[in-house]
């Protein structure tokens, strides 16, 4: 005969239940146990207060209102792989106090245990009716650790579907993106085309391969080129097969310079029908001889190095007065004088009362180089005893060059010195009286004497 299964309340808990709805409270239903039936099954009655031979009770995961039948309790948990070693045939439901509410009769099931070389998770799920689903709930206790397969189930569709949602938007956003991207990678106008670089059968002839090709010049569509060898001529370049443009100046000169290597940034202008060379500055027909020595410029032929050599330019190579590349001249004749007698300047007669030291009456300064003749005449002048006894000597520079004259004649005696000097020198004249303070140093002349007159070399001060 076959065995029919089933889960009954027990007269407690149809007491429990009951007593529940008059009251308006709830029924606690805390765990679940499960027995062997002493080996056999049996026939499961109200009037139960316990199973046969229970062999394991744990807490109830889930209790709740069948969806088909609202008086029906579905009641599951789960017997957990790490116990077993036993038959099943019967359960119980208690409430935290362990008294059975329910008792059922199961198909036999056998748990095995780690011990047996298997292990499993046992789900059980028991459902019965009841007056009343709403006075039955679930007692909470922390230890309870396993879900309802239903409940696991259900928050698994649900993580699902929202991941299917947000992978959904993530295609759609992405798609847009690819779209933006497609349309920003072949506007060359906001930024350059780069790709691969040739030239058609001439060095002249450029050609260059865009990843994402164009459909037609733009205007200010730019690329990047790096031309594999010079240009030699006037260039033009063939983008992706559109036609072969002329790369042109921004004075509008053809480009005819292009260096192998270099990269160039040209940009297209449909008002030229041709590419233009950006950050091209260099124009004209300037030769390394216009170039001063050293410096470079960029012209109509390419980068050139000076060779314009001026470090000649100075003061004494230009005529006194005149200005060349910021240089001024002092060349008054002949940059080489040389001895002679023939004086080109004669300063005015000076007087010096008694000094005890030597004190600058004169000075000639020098725009030359050379060597020269410094003469210069001394006399003593005033009253009393020893008043014509002077010195005088040549000074360059502040430094004393020449000779210590003393002179006790007051006819005056002149003297000559011969002196290198080179340009810019002073020469001076210092002098001083004796003891007499009534004694005065008179000088008449100091010249620079040269061997022919070289139409005037010195200027005084």
């Amino acid at each position: 005969m076959s065995e029919n299964f089933y889960t009954i309340l027990t007269n407690a808990g149809l007491a429990a239940i009951a007593n529940a709805v008059i009251n308006q409270t709830q029924v606690n239903f805390a765990k679940l146990g499960v027995g062997d039936g002493n080996g056999a099954y049996y026939t499961p009655t109200q009037e139960a207060t316990a199973l046969r031979n229970q062999v394991w009770i744990g807490n109830i995961s889930s209790v709740t209102a069948d969806t088909t039948n609202p008086n029906w309790v579905n009641v599951e948990t789960v017997i957990p792989g790490n116990v077993g070693g036993f038959e099943i045939r019967e359960l119980g439901i208690f409430d935290d106090n362990n008294v059975l509410l329910a008792i059922g009769k199961l198909p036999l099931t056998y748990k095995p245990n780690f011990a047996e070389g298997s292990s499993k998770d046992l789900y059980i799920k028991a459902i019965f009716e009841v007056t009343n689903a709403s006075a039955v709930t679930l007692k909470v206790d922390p230890s309870v650790i396993y879900a309802s397969k239903k409940y696991v189930d259900d928050k698994v569709a649900t993580v699902v579907s929202g991941l299917e949602n947000v992978q959904q938007q993530l295609n759609q956003k992405t798609a847009a993106i690819d779209t933006k991207l497609d349309t920003h990678i072949v506007d060359y106008v906001k930024h350059p085309g780069v790709g691969i670089n040739g030239f058609d059968g001439s060095e002249n002839k450029l050609t260059l391969t865009l990843a994402v090709a164009p459909t037609a010049y733009k205007d200010s569509m730019g690329v990047l080129i790096t031309p594999q060898t010079n240009t030699t001529a006037a260039a033009t370049l063939n983008v992706n097969g559109l036609g072969g443009k002329f790369i042109l100046k921004a004075n509008g000169n053809a480009v005819t310079n292009l260096k192998a290597g270099v990269i160039y940034t040209l940009r297209y202008s449909s008002n030229k029908g041709a590419f233009i060379l950006q950050g091209e500055g260099g124009a004209g027909n300037a030769q390394p001889s216009d170039v001063r020595k050293g410096k470079t410029a960029t012209v109509d032929n390419g980068d050139i190095t000076g060779t314009l050599d001026l470090s000649q330019l100075i003061p004494g190579n230009i005529k006194n007065g005149v200005t060349i590349d910021g240089v001024t001249g002092n060349l008054i004749g002949s940059p080489t004088p040389s001895v002679g007698d023939v004086a080109v300047l004669a300063a005015v007669r000076t007087v010096v009362q008694y000094t005890s030291d030597y004190k600058k009456v004169k000075e000639i300064i020098c725009n030359f180089s050379g060597r020269v003749r410094v003469t210069f005449d001394l006399y003593g002048s005033g009253s009393g005893a020893g008043y014509e006894h002077v010195y005088g000597q040549v000074y360059i520079n502040g430094l004393a060059k020449g000779i210590r004259r003393d002179n006790n004649n007051s006819s005056g005696t002149f003297y000559s010195e011969d002196f290198d000097i080179n340009n810019g020198d002073r020469v001076q004249l210092y002098t001083h009286g004796r003891t007499n303070p009534d004694t005065w140093a008179t000088n008449e002349v100091l010249a620079i004497c040269f061997a022919s007159n070289p139409l005037g070399t010195v200027v005084q001060v």
